[in-house]
């Protein structure tokens, strides 16, 4: 945060669009820099939405990679919670989601 800003008296809020209304070939990752700064936030929320016809189309995963700065710096796709008091030694984690299951169905043909 730069000198002149103050801390958020309250949780600080606010809304990051990371990539929208883009058109993803299937079978393909896509990662678009510059990546985003979410400093001074404790948790982050990802909301995904894609087109869908039909209810057994394959669905979009999402996975989420952190990094040092917004050319991706060191970015990684693993994570640990320090803050968690959990025997030695400590498992890493992906964020990895699926969107399999969550069609909203016709007339609509989305899934979020």
């Amino acid at each position: 945060m730069p000198p002149q800003e103050k801390p958020c008296v309250r949780p600080c809020t606010g809304v990051i669009k990371f990539m929208t209304d883009k058109e993803v070939p299937a079978n393909v990752g896509i990662s678009i820099p510059p990546y985003s700064n979410i400093d001074g936030y404790s948790y982050i929320n990802i909301f995904v939405r894609f087109t869908q016809e039909k209810f057994d189309e394959p669905p979009v995963d999402l996975g989420v990679i952190f990094a040092f700065d917004d050319k991706g710096t060191m970015g990684a796709r693993r994570y640990v919670n320090l803050e968690q008091n959990v025997a030695s030694p400590q498992r890493t984690h992906f964020i990895s989601v699926s969107g399999e299951g969550t069609w909203h169905g016709s007339p609509h043909n989305i899934s979020s």
